[in-house]
């Protein structure tokens, strides 16, 4: 049985500020939601040129070299993050966060991982997707899958901001 968590990642406003929000729907395995601590997003610059295969292969915070680059977005604190991360509260169908100030652009990945409950953490699993276009104001829903790595969770601490 599949479990759908839905991170709404779409404030208020109307993104007068040049900036947009990303709904996003998260999908995980039930049997593996007490395992994760918490979940973090970040958004790619030239999205099409990071292989998302190989994204999820490892932790993103290793990966990320020029060209690609992390833009900043909010988690709801109002502070610009280069990734935003909510604690896990998978108690129930539904989570609702909120990433806003994405910058408005075009040809962007969206890597979401989700983070064990070790000390440091490991990568329990992630998710990567491409978005054509982030426009003001909120924005398609985006289907995450996590699916947890079938030899456990990786050895890499896939903080991006520790």
């Amino acid at each position: 049985m599949r479990w759908a968590a839905a991170l709404l990642l779409a404030g208020c406003g109307s993104g007068v500020d040049g900036s947009g929000q990303l709904p996003l729907e998260l999908t995980i395995s039930r049997a593996h939601a007490e395992l994760i601590s918490a979940f973090q997003v970040a958004v790619v610059s030239n999205g099409r040129s990071l292989d998302c295969a190989a994204a999820q292969a490892n932790c993103l915070v290793e990966q990320v070299q020029p060209p690609l680059q992390l833009l900043p977005v909010s988690d709801g604190s109002g502070q610009p993050k280069k990734a935003a991360v909510f604690p896990a509260s998978l108690s129930s169908d539904q989570q609702d966060v909120s990433v806003r100030g994405i910058p408005v652009g075009k040809n962007y990945a969206v890597v979401v991982e989700a983070l064990s409950k070790d000390s440091p953490p490991k990568l329990f699993g992630s998710s990567c997707s491409y978005v054509q276009e982030i426009r003001e104001g909120t924005n398609a829903t985006v289907v995450a899958r996590i699916a947890p790595y079938p030899s456990g969770p990786l050895a890499c601490d896939p903080r991006i901001e520790r």
